[in-house]
């Protein structure tokens, strides 16, 4: 049941940490109207990039660009010692007619018997982004313990740098139970 439990945040931390695959521009309906676009589409002074452009013109043209995401997450899990396991991850996607790929990854760290809990450590990109872009990092550390048989106290802190705007720095706080 820990084994599942650790894939289980894991697979939670992979997918914080890499997001969600970009949404795409889709193509106009039948009557002619204009293709919609999220506000993920737009770059840092609200305009959309020249790729996104081309893009959107393929997509009010009736054409359409495939993308392709993969991932790989490894984990390793120690006997006994401070470190309990160690994770790591890398993703990748490729727009179809783009010479623009992109990529995520990040590294965790797991400490067992810290006190009366445990300690996380992870640090990796924000998402998918273009590989010669600058990345925009995410850093996180937390501290789990049970507070009794059925409830567990989580409390963690956050940074995440924007390198096109404002840093943020941000604090968790989560109470699980369990029946």
């Amino acid at each position: 049941m820990k084994n599942l439990l650790n894939l289980i945040l894991i697979l939670g931390l992979a997918f914080i940490l890499t997001g969600c695959p970009p949404k795409e521009t889709t193509p106009p309906e039948a009557d002619g109207s204009k293709a919609s676009m999220t506000l993920d589409d737009l770059d840092d002074e609200g305009e959309l990039t020249d790729e996104q452009r081309a893009e959107d013109e393929n997509a009010t043209s009736g054409t359409r660009n495939d993308n392709t995401y993969w991932g790989v997450i490894g984990s390793y899990s120690f006997d006994g010692g401070p470190l309990s396991s160690v994770s790591i991850g890398y993703g990748t996607g490729e727009t179809e007619g783009s010479s623009t790929d992109s990529s995520s990854w990040f590294a965790g760290l797991m400490f067992d018997e810290v006190g009366p809990g445990k300690v996380g450590l992870a640090a990796g990109t924000d998402g998918l982004h273009a590989n010669n872009a600058t990345e925009d990092m995410l850093y996180e550390a937390y501290y789990s313990y049970d507070i009794n048989d059925g409830m567990s106290q989580t409390l963690g802190v956050y940074y995440q740098e924007n390198n096109g705007g404002t840093d943020e720095t941000g604090v968790v706080a989560v109470t699980s139970f369990s029946f």
